[in-house]
């Protein structure tokens, strides 16, 4: 996102004593003007928010559309998202309308500030959702949009809370795709309404590109790596000499094409890295691709190799063969959304394994951001042999 240590910045000193505030002056109104509990019905008009995380949009998505399917097609389902996330909205049916927010232009001109705020007061939504799990920005947003009732997470130390009506508590032990239903459940959408996001986007067809050739035969078996994990998910990302180690070993035991995609100039540096220090040759995919033109080198891949990124939702979403790297992220929290655990489970076409540092200190994050050491041993002690065991594993179940 366009200035976004700025945004942080603003959301950091300005978002908690201006939740505070508007909080105070809210719960001093519901003393006096107490009203009863309100759910969802056919025909509201009903706010989400969400300004950060592809992957978490992502995951949101199966809860938009049980959403909208609650409110018919009379109802209105708007949303408030940034560019970090714009693109996983693509082409989606189930929101009627999504307002972009640049808080960098916003805080340049006063003009764009005003415009921002006529269009979310004109939304006169009935009900606003908070799917942001630690900004204060989201539910000042939320209560500025004049909806009467309130519902988002409750995190610790966050101060975010005081401002809903309802919060679910955003803590460990259980998956994000969860709490997101959660949140939905206390607008009053049934859970067995939302479907599970394994495979959601490849049953939905969405961010499907141009149709291409389906009589060109491809006989090598097509692996995809993703090794970045954004320029400040560094600590979070496999090493690229491993990522490299691991191209030449499927080299040498596999009749393999490997291709290889990185976003922004850091992660594109990392590819170049990966491809030279390989000696082998590598598709290189890296640089701007839009969302669909992502999704269809994943779908030509027999098996994916990634980080605890937003890739990674993305392949889980359409179904694919999935090796995931984790060490400092929680992997029962923010893993692939899988229905039992993070084991190799079906996610509606292919199979999934979660690969965790077995150090004590890991996984350390609760926020996703907040690391405990400025180090990567936990991602340097996932050794090459292992992942390398557990391609050829879910390679050869793919080839049934």
């Amino acid at each position: 996102m366009r200035g976004n240590s700025l945004f942080k910045k603003i959301d950091r000193w300005l978002g908690i004593p201006l939740v505070m505030f508007f909080g105070a002056l809210v719960h001093a109104w519901r003393c006096f003007f107490r009203s009863p509990p309100k759910i969802l019905k056919a025909g509201d008009r009903v706010l989400v928010v969400k300004l950060s995380a592809l992957g978490d949009t992502l995951l949101l998505l199966p809860v938009f559309k049980s959403i909208k399917q609650k409110v018919g097609p009379q109802g209105r389902l708007f949303m408030i998202a940034t560019s970090v996330n714009q693109a996983a909205l693509e082409k989606f049916p189930f929101v009627d309308e999504v307002l972009i927010v640049d808080f960098f232009r916003i805080f340049k001109n006063p003009f764009a500030l005003l415009k921002f705020l006529a269009q979310l007061r004109a939304f006169k939504p009935k009900l606003a959702l908070d799917f942001d799990q630690w900004l204060r920005i989201s539910p000042i947003l939320c209560f500025i949009s004049g909806a009467p009732r309130l519902l988002g997470f409750r995190t610790a130390h966050q101060y975010r809370h005081a401002l809903f009506h309802q919060s679910v508590p955003n803590q460990k032990g259980e998956h994000e795709s969860e709490q997101f239903a959660k949140i939905a459940q206390l607008a009053g959408v049934q859970r067995e309404s939302i479907e599970a996001y394994n495979g959601f986007l490849e049953r939905e067809g969405l961010f499907k590109g141009p149709a291409t050739d389906k009589t060109a035969v491809v006989k090598k078996t097509r692996i995809h790596f993703h090794p970045g994990c954004g320029s400040y998910g560094r600590l979070r990302a496999w090493p690229e000499e491993y990522y490299a180690k691991l191209a030449q070993s499927l080299a040498v035991t596999q009749d393999v094409l490997i291709q290889i995609t990185g976003m922004g100039s850091y992660e594109e540096n990392l590819v170049r890295d990966i491809i030279r220090q390989s000696g082998i040759d590598i598709q290189d995919h890296s640089g701007r691709l839009e969302i669909t033109e992502l999704a269809d080198l994943l779908r030509k891949a027999d098996l994916v190799v990634c980080g605890n990124t937003g890739v990674m939702h993305l392949a889980t979403g359409l179904g694919k063969a999935l090796v995931v790297t984790n060490g400092p992220a929680d992997p029962v929290k923010w893993g692939p959304s899988l229905p039992e655990s993070n084991s190799v489970k079906k996610t509606g076409m292919g199979e999934v394994k979660v690969l965790s540092a077995n150090l004590l200190c890991s996984p350390c994050t609760t926020l996703g951001f907040e690391y405990g050491c400025p180090f990567r041993c936990c991602m340097e002690s996932i050794e090459v042999k292992t992942v390398l065991k557990e391609c050829l594993d879910l390679l050869k179940t793919a080839r049934g």
